[in-house]
Formats: structure tokens, sequence, C-alpha cells
């Protein structure tokens, strides 16, 4: 494996013109993204690049182009010569101040003519699908933009080096950037696994050990019966009347019929799969569960995570959309206080309950807290005193008693109006 140096130690700033985002370099990650992330992040980028979010990797465009016999420089500036003809026939108001951004970072300011690329990126596709956009609306916002980014030159052994680099840096991601899709894993692991890597090597490469096998895996079950076309239904629109879904397709089920399509794995008793039987499988799955209704829309699980007052259902529209149970710690260690509330609801006592729980929380915060017990950001009173603590348990436990009696004539008057 060829040596590298630390990629934000060894980026230098960089012009956007002199780098190509090639999407079929992108073997990680589909690009575009979903246009509310691509939002985010322009806006982002406008207020220039975040170096802790990582740096531009990429190789010297003439080395790529001189292994592969593709002409990288020449794909460049064909799709920047469309893209430059476009902008001149735009006759929108705000036409001529796109067109003269655009010309003032890719056009030489001498000879008229563009600039041609020296690097082709190996990650940051994302953001380099809306560099000029992020630009732009800087320009707009203040007059002014910044359209150098840092990268960091790589010189990859040989093609499986630079996919493990592309989604090293594409998995397990901080919050803020989109997480990798089980379709860009499959992806990914299609070309990892036509390279001739084992199945270890997926579960070190991939965000889990098991994401990782249930990957492999998958991509054996297509070699062994490439008719089934089982990675292409899996990635397909899930509407199209052939899709499976990734989700309920268990890593057993599939290793076992792994085992079954080799006389030599068998074990005793067991018979070899056919195409049907593995055809079957993947049907029932289809069946249970792939092509029925969604149950909701991931805009409105997002606007659930975003918008709802409740914190117990933004915490589980956020686990959700995250694919991250831990979120919902918080919620399992009071899931008893949240059902005494729930059948204090159900039996309408849930105001009384309430108050008991607030009077309790707010003496005990005024105990913490003495110079700001509602909250905020109070100063921490270490030397309250035991009598203090004795006087907020008794307060705490009177409010107590009278939500109880409250609770008591709620459920006499209950019961007379139900006799009624």
């Amino acid at each position: 494996m060829a040596k590298q140096n630390t990629p934000v130690a060894s980026a230098i700033e960089t012009s956007i013109a002199l780098i190509f985002w090639d999407p079929t370099r992108n073997d990680c990650r589909a690009v575009p993204s979903k246009a509310d992330t691509l939002k985010e992040l322009t806006e982002s980028l406008s207020y220039g690049w975040n170096i802790a979010q990582g740096v531009v990797l990429a190789q010297e465009i003439d080395e790529v182009s001189n292994k592969t016999g593709i002409d990288y420089v020449e794909r460049c500036l064909s799709a920047r010569q469309a893209r430059w003809d476009e902008l001149k026939a735009d006759k929108s108001a705000e036409g001529p101040l796109t067109l003269s951004v655009w010309e003032s970072i890719y056009v030489d300011s001498k000879s008229k003519k563009l600039i041609a690329p020296r690097y082709l990126a190996n990650a940051t596709f994302q953001r380099g699908s809306v560099i000029f956009d992020a630009c732009l609306m800087a320009q707009k916002r203040s007059g002014a933009f910044k359209a150098v980014v840092p990268v960091a030159v790589r010189h990859y052994h040989d093609e499986s080096e630079r996919l493990f680099e592309q989604l090293d840096e594409n998995e397990g991601k901080d919050t803020g950037r989109e997480s990798i899709s089980d379709n860009d894993r499959l992806r990914m692991g299609k070309r990892l696994f036509s390279l001739g890597h084992i199945e270890n090597v997926f579960r070190l490469k991939f965000s889990s050990s098991t994401t990782g096998q249930k990957v492999f895996k998958l991509c054996k079950i297509d070699s062994l019966y490439p008719s089934l076309s089982i990675l292409s239904r899996i990635m397909a629109d899930p509407k199209s009347a052939d899709y499976v879904p990734y989700g309920p397709i268990k890593q057993q089920d599939l290793g076992d019929l792994i085992r079954r399509s080799d006389s030599k794995t068998l074990k005793p008793g067991e018979t070899l799969v056919s195409v049907d039987d593995v055809a079957n499988y993947f049907l029932g799955v289809a069946n249970k569960s792939g092509n029925r209704e969604k149950i909701m829309e991931r805009k409105a699980i997002e606007g659930l995570r975003d918008n709802n007052s409740n914190p117990a259902v933004k915490m589980v529209a956020k686990a959700i959309i995250d694919n991250n149970l831990d979120v919902l710690m918080p919620l399992v260690d009071v899931s008893e206080g949240t059902q005494l509330l729930m059948d204090a609801r159900l039996l309408n006592v849930y105001p009384a309950a309430l108050d008991a729980i607030k009077a309790i929380v707010v003496a005990e915060r005024a105990r913490r807290h003495p110079a700001n017990p509602h909250g905020g950001q109070p100063r921490v009173d270490t030397s309250a005193a035991a009598d203090e603590s004795g006087a907020d348990s008794k307060e705490a436990t009177r409010v107590a008693q009278d939500a109880e009696s409250k609770s008591a004539d709620s459920e006499s008057s209950n019961s007379e109006n139900t006799a009624v």
C-alpha cells in the first residue's frame, strides 16, 4: 500500500476550477442527494469550506487518465462548456450575475478559455456538486465569494485502496452529514466484491461488522444467481413490481442459502437449493413487507423530529431518521413514568399527576439552583443545607398528597356520573 500523508496536514488551498468532481467516480453515494440536504449544504458552504468536515481527497488527473485510458480533462471541459453555453443563453434577471460569477471561476481572464482541471476528486462529491451554487449565494449575500478549497493529493496503489479511502470518508459520519443509504452500501459492496475482497474486509470497512456481513452475503447471492438480479431489485424503485426491501432480509437466511448452494458445505440431511428456492425466498420477503404502502414518508418523519412539541415524539423520529436506537435510551430510562402518565390520562387524572411531578421538579431545582429555580443557566450551589432538602421534600410530599386527593375526588365524580 502506498504511503499517504495525513489528508488535513497535507492539504493545499486550490481553486475549484482545478478540481473535477466526476460523478462516475463516486462509487459510494448517489448524486445528487435530496434537495433539502443540498440546500442546507449549499448555505453552509457559502460561508466557507469547513475543514473539520474533511478535505478534498484527489488524484492528479493525468495520472488517472494514463492508468484508465479515459480522458478526464476532456470530459470535464465538455461538461463545463455545456454549462457555459447554458448560462450565456440565460435571459432571466439573475442570468448576468450567475454568468459573471461562473466565468470569474472557470474561465481564464487572459485567454478567455476554460481552465483545465488538474485534480480528479475521490471524495466530497456532495459538496462538489453544489460548490458553485455556494459561491453564487455568497456573492448575492455579501458581494464576495471564496472559490478555493483544501485539496490533499493522493497516490493510490490500486483501485481497492481508492475505494477503501472513499468508503472510510463516507461511513459513520457525524451529525449534520447525510448517512450512507442501504443502496449506496450495496453499490460500493458490489464494486469491492468484483475486486475479489473477502467477507472479513467488508466487516472491517463498513459502519458495523453486521452491516458488512450482510452486504457481502447479498453480493455473494447475487453472483451465485445472476439471473435473479437480486442487488438490482433491492436497489430498484420501491414502487416497482420486482422490488425487494433490504431491511427484512435476514443475514442468517442468506448464510443458509449460500451454504446450501455448495455441496461441500451441506449439513447432514440438507439438500442443495435451486434457483427457484432462492427466488421464492426473496419473493416471500417482498410479499411480506416490500410492496406494501409505506406507513409514513421520510419528510413527514423529519417534520416530527424538527417541529413536534413533544420531546418523546421528536426523539423517536430522530431515532428512525438516524437509524440509531441509542437516541431512545433516555425514553427507556423513564418508561415506567411514561406508562404511569398514560394511565393517569386514561383515568382522567393526568392534570393532577402532572401537577405533582411539576412540584417535585420545581422543588428540586430550587434546592440545587436557588438563584434560578426555573432553569436557564443556573448558578450551582453545592452548599445547600440538609434542612433545605428536608423542607423541599416535605413540600413535594404535601403537593403529591393534594394530587392524590384531587385524583380521588375525580374518580368519585366519574363513578357518580357513570351511575347516573
